[in-house]
């Protein structure tokens, strides 16, 4: 049997005992019903939050605003859950394509690398084996981890490249750049340090077209962040 076979079958094993995880040990912490109080009563329309009693007095109660998360989590799991109409499915659901995600970002920077096959059936094996890699994830974890690769994957590739980026190009790595602050507030300033890092690339080469397509793409990736803030402000006041 041939290295690619064995890869295969690998991966799926990775992928099947990846999801199986997911399945038989669902998320059921705080942040897990946090975020899914907030997305039942976005849909209702009372606002990405959930009510609160005063401690003074118990009969008070007050709107508190979900503010630990960037609101596309809230969104895209309200949005689901009105389609799913359960919520345990709509976690195993965005788990398992984040997850998958996840493993296919991970075999495609393996392949840019130039990793020999043989190791990267070592990777998928020790990810299908070893729960402890990825225990307990939640979906943002799991979706800006995702996301946070492919940014650095296309951005490392966009380097390397000398051919001119049009205007759609520019939008869309943009648009990537920032989807791993879209899910987790750790990576603003990973979004903003690979438009940097484009931008002094271009610098040092004397690469003007790739300076100026580099000043768009960090221009509208600060753009995106602020959008991000001015709708979590409108959500949860």
């Amino acid at each position: 049997m041939k290295f690619k076979t064995h890869l295969i079958i690998v991966f799926l094993l990775a992928a099947i005992t990846r999801l199986l995880h997911l399945y038989y040990y669902p998320v059921r912490l705080t942040d897990y019903h946090l975020i899914q109080t907030a997305a039942d009563n976005l849909t209702n329309g009372y606002g990405m939050g959930f009510q609160r009693s005063s401690v003074e007095d118990l009969s008070l109660f007050y709107f508190e605003g979900l503010r630990l998360w960037p609101p596309l989590v809230t969104v895209i799991t309200a949005y689901i859950n009105q389609i799913t109409g359960n919520r345990f499915l709509t976690d195993v659901i965005m788990l398992s394509l984040s997850m998958l995600g996840l493993l296919w970002i991970l075999y495609k920077i393996a392949k840019t690398i130039n990793l020999h096959t043989s190791w990267i059936i070592v990777l998928f094996l020790f990810l299908a084996f070893n729960p402890e890699v990825i225990k307990h994830p939640g979906f943002s974890d799991v979706t800006s981890a995702f996301f946070c690769l492919w940014s650095i994957l296309v951005t490392a590739e966009w380097i390397k490249s000398d051919t001119e980026k049009n205007y759609l190009q520019i939008i869309l790595t943009s648009l990537l750049l920032f989807l791993p602050s879209a899910f987790r507030y750790q990576y603003y300033p990973l979004s903003v340090f690979l438009s940097i890092a484009i931008v002094t690339y271009a610098i040092h080469s004397k690469n003007k077209k790739m300076l100026n397509a580099g000043l768009v793409c960090l221009s509208l990736t600060l753009s995106f962040l602020l959008l991000q803030e001015i709708l979590l402000y409108s959500c949860t006041k």
